[in-house]
């Protein structure tokens, strides 16, 4: 059965403690080896939560969606009671 438990817990609030160091945000994107060890730490220093909440209410405040997303993404977050009122 241990070949079924992960060696790093997969909780989003430990991944993101786990991501605000510098050599473990390198290590889990490999593939992305032109990035200086200095936006390495940089990237890591950025890393934290935003809500779709936030991403909408920036988007809303700064009119930077055209209509027709602007009314899907209305609709998909009144489907969902999302938006605060």
């Amino acid at each position: 059965m241990d070949i079924f438990k992960p060696q790093r817990s997969r909780l989003y609030c430990y991944k993101m403690d786990e991501y605000k160091n510098p050599l473990n945000l390198k290590s889990a994107l490999p593939h992305r080896n032109e990035i200086s060890s200095e936006h390495w730490q940089r990237l890591a220093r950025n890393i934290g939560w935003i809500t779709f909440e936030d991403i909408n209410r920036v988007a809303f405040d700064n009119d930077t969606m055209a209509p027709p997303e602007k009314e899907m993404i209305l609709e998909f977050m009144n489907e969902r009671n999302m938006i605060e009122k």
